[in-house]
């Protein structure tokens, strides 16, 4: 699949402007709040996402762990650094990370960092 056709479960403390601006580009967007699973753990949004072939969009690096070391189910990360970034920094950042010419198969980590992305298949974990 191509990032613009990545659906995505943002995490909470993802902005709202971010969320906004990524349903304006046309990105299957939904929040833990949406979903009824505001407070939960990371395990839990994680399962979630997975179980709706949802990428987690986060600035919490805890979902690779979650992932990677731990080898909980995942359909995908979409990790946000540095975590300091503001709306409009994140916003510039997806938007380059949506309009990428690349392909990414499931289950999948992205970290996006200013002027820098990565991608990192995870082991079929579920």
């Amino acid at each position: 699949m191509r990032p613009h056709e990545i659906r995505l479960l943002t995490n909470e403390h993802i902005s709202p402007i971010v969320v906004e601006h990524l349903r304006r580009k046309g990105v299957d967007a939904v929040t833990v709040t949406d979903l009824g699973l505001r407070g939960r753990s990371d395990s839990d949004v994680l399962a979630a996402a997975h179980r709706q072939s949802r990428a987690v969009l986060t600035m919490d690096a805890d979902f690779g762990g979650l992932a990677i070391q731990r080898g909980e189910p995942c359909f995908g990360i979409v990790f946000v650094r540095p975590g300091n970034l503001i709306p409009g920094e994140v916003c510039a950042l997806l938007d380059g990370f949506i309009s990428a010419d690349m392909q990414i198969s499931p289950p999948f980590v992205v970290v996006l960092e200013p002027g820098r992305i990565r991608l990192r298949s995870v082991a079929d974990n579920g």
